[in-house]
């Protein structure tokens, strides 16, 4: 029987600085965007495209690229952004609280938003999260 995990995350690595940018680029001439660290939510595909959502004078923005999810995760070299399901790449920076057992679902601060984690991504998901934050 799994157990039911349920952890509030708050002890961030101090080893990522939140001010690192990282840039996301599609296939268009207009398509790229750096973001911080510290900015930067999640991502999640929609057909041949990929919402990037941020952070934006305290309000989520979205930024829309013509990419897919595959090559958007491999271009990306930070350790704290990962992809979590076929449809989501998260920033494991913003994640406080994870919940679930077969099923997980991570919580982002400061929205709330829920982001789910598929079975083929879950055991990269935890340990991620055991190296980013502290948490046991």
């Amino acid at each position: 029987m799994q157990q039911q995990v349920n952890h509030v995350l708050t002890n961030i690595d101090t080893r990522f600085d939140p001010n690192q940018l990282i840039t996301f680029s599609g296939q268009g001439n207009n398509d790229r965007i750096a973001l911080s660290l510290a900015a930067f939510q999640y991502a999640r595909a929609q057909d041949n495209y990929v919402e990037l959502y941020y952070l934006e004078q305290e309000k989520l923005a979205k930024f829309l690229i013509r990419a897919s999810m595959v090559s958007l995760a491999d271009s990306i070299a930070n350790r704290a952004i990962v992809r979590c399901h076929r449809s989501y790449i998260v920033n494991l920076y913003h994640v406080k609280s994870v919940v679930g057992s077969s099923e997980l679902k991570l919580y982002l601060d400061p929205f709330d938003t829920v982001i789910p984690v598929s079975k083929s991504y879950r055991d990269n998901i935890m340990s991620e999260l055991r190296a980013v934050k502290n948490f046991g």
